[in-house]
């Protein structure tokens, strides 16, 4: 008896233990989930969040209407819609492309994936303030080939420049020479000879009427590109060779008459063209200046192997301030309006936006035509048999001037004082909207070889907005987006890195190079970055995803130079082979 007893006891009480060691487990269980649960909660806090508040804010500061509750995962076409309704722009017509920003970071996707990105700093329990900017109407496509292959150069090119009605090229080489292309026919004009050693620098005047040209022999020549010939007389100043050519922009003086250049022996000249001579000698630098801006606010900016960066008065030559900063040789400049500045007058199709008639015909010229009107009825009626024959005749000379296919001669647009004054405000009206992409600023970005960038506000202060870190070797070019909104900094460490137009807070970096990247240049409206690099290739970029949109080889040596077309049609790159490419869609 007692032997059963003590089994059953012993079986029961097995049965007890198990069952609560089962309960145990299904208790811990249950709680391991909740644990794995709140903390996956707390991993991804947004996981839940249906809507959010906005409010829509102009990049200058203005609010557009009331808060608006939107759901979270709203996209950018979305929120596109949603501005243009909100700006009563409904036709279709006159919506506009807007891109949009969320403490300085572009909502490339949705609002949920910046918000995500930007963590703590955004919370979804307040107001979210979103930046909303209007994007280029137009839209350039990326270039994918190679359509013509320039020979004619007979050392390396080292400098490429389309003229800002995009109607022309311009390329300096190593031979001495400055040669003029037809962007059309990719055919040669002119070439352009005088200079002595390679020719370092080239720089189309803003409204297209003069090309300059910069060369190791420290002379600065002026050309006119519609005749091939050398305007004026040879500058000679420079003690050592010229680095760089800056023209004074149309909002300032729409004649185009001065042109700034730098060199090696440490100054900064001023020549006016149609006097022939220097009007300014800027002194003050210690070593090399190596890169100069004119800005749209009457101020010339310039950089040296003196580690500073100097900030002069056009008008007078007189120095305002010295930015000081970097460690090294300072070796780029780029302005927040420089897109502005270069292009003058002209729009992504090479229309100056004037309306040129009105201003060609002086009011002699008028009354001519009126006078001309009063006696048509009488040149009708008395000599019909006359015209028919000066028509036959008018029939005839044309077929032969076909058949000669002679060249006609440009237009010459009018130097009247009322077109002066008129492409000077349409200039000046362009300059601002510039501005207005900075909050109102002209900001200026410098590259160093101490592998920094500098942000400034020059013409405010002498002390940094910021200092942009990341590169591992020298900043050889820097390039403000025609926007304002990116710049784009190339090195010699194989990348080209972006970073915010406004605060210098680093975007993104492109790699795929793999060598030295020289230059780089932006597409008219500002979503396609071209870069050019010692390994022989071009490579053009989405600067929003950051990644490689197409890989373009086809030079045998470094490509050094590179420049896209203001009308977006075209890409023009230069190396050591000696040879020009236009790359197109």
């Amino acid at each position: 008896m007692s032997s059963s007893s003590s089994s059953s006891s012993s079986s029961s009480s097995s049965k007890r233990a198990t069952e609560h060691s089962s309960e145990g487990d299904a208790k811990r269980r249950r709680k391991g989930g909740y644990v794995y649960q709140s903390r996956k909660a707390q991993e991804d806090p947004l996981e839940h969040v249906n809507s959010v508040i906005v409010q829509f804010e102009s990049q200058e500061g203005e609010q557009l209407g009331a808060p608006l509750e939107i759901p979270f995962q709203v996209t950018m076409h979305q929120m596109q819609q949603l501005v243009n309704q909100q700006l009563g722009q409904v036709d279709p017509e006159d919506r506009l492309p807007y891109s949009f920003w969320v403490n300085n970071t572009e909502v490339v996707d949705s609002l949920k994936a910046t918000v995500r990105e930007l963590g703590d700093t955004v919370s979804t329990e307040r107001t979210i303030s979103v930046v909303y900017q209007p994007q280029a109407v137009f839209r350039v496509r990326s270039v994918t080939r190679c359509s013509n292959t320039i020979p004619g150069h007979t050392e390396a090119v080292l400098h490429t420049h389309f003229s800002p009605d995009g109607k022309d090229l311009a390329s300096g080489s190593g031979d001495t020479t400055v040669r003029v292309w037809d962007v059309n026919t990719s055919t040669p004009k002119f070439t352009l000879t005088g200079h002595k050693n390679w020719v370092l620098a080239v720089a189309w005047s803003p409204n297209a009427r003069w090309l300059a040209s910069g060369g190791m022999d420290g002379q600065v020549r002026i050309w006119n590109p519609r005749t091939g010939k050398l305007h004026g007389r040879v500058l000679f100043g420079h003690k050592k060779w010229i680095t760089a050519l800056a023209w004074e922009p149309m909002n300032v003086n729409p004649q185009c008459t001065r042109v700034a250049s730098s060199s090696k022996d440490g100054t900064i000249k001023i020549w006016d063209i149609v006097k022939g001579q220097c009007v300014l000698s800027l002194s003050g630098h210690t070593a090399a200046v190596k890169c100069i801006r004119w800005g749209g606010c009457g101020l010339i900016y310039s950089a040296s192997q003196d580690r500073t960066i100097k900030v002069w008065e056009a008008s007078t030559g007189k120095l305002c301030r010295t930015l000081k900063g970097h460690a090294h040789w300072v070796n780029t400049l780029s302005l927040s309006t420089d897109y502005v500045l270069r292009t003058g007058p002209f729009d992504h199709k090479g229309r100056t936006g004037v309306n040129v008639k009105r201003f060609i015909d002086p009011p002699a010229a008028v009354a001519a035509d009126a006078d001309a009107g009063e006696k048509k009825e009488e040149s009708v009626t008395t000599n019909s048999n006359e015209q028919q024959q000066q028509n036959q005749k008018k029939k005839n000379n044309n077929k032969k001037k076909k058949k000669q296919k002679r060249k006609p001669d440009p237009p010459e647009l009018p130097e009247t004082e009322e077109y002066l004054k008129a492409v000077q405000e349409l200039c000046q009206n362009k300059y601002k909207q510039a501005l207005a992409a900075c909050g109102g600023k002209e900001l200026l970005v410098s590259g160093s070889d101490d592998f920094t960038l500098f942000l400034w506000d020059p013409a405010n202060t002498k002390e940094p907005i910021n200092r942009l870190t990341g590169h591992q070797q020298p900043v050889n070019f820097v390039l403000y987006s025609p926007d304002a909104h990116y710049i784009a900094s190339a090195s010699f460490d194989n990348s080209v890195r972006l970073w915010d137009g406004r605060s210098g807070k680093f975007q993104g970096v492109l790699r795929g190079h793999v060598q030295s990247v020289y230059q780089v240049c932006w597409s008219a409206d500002s979503r396609l970055l071209v870069s050019s690099s010692k390994d022989s290739t071009l490579k053009c970029w989405d600067p929003r995803t950051r990644k490689c949109k197409v890989d373009l080889p086809g030079h045998a040596d470094e490509v050094f130079a590179v420049d896209w077309s203001p009308d977006g049609e075209r890409v023009v790159s230069g190396g050591k082979d000696c040879i020009l490419k236009i790359w197109r869609n």
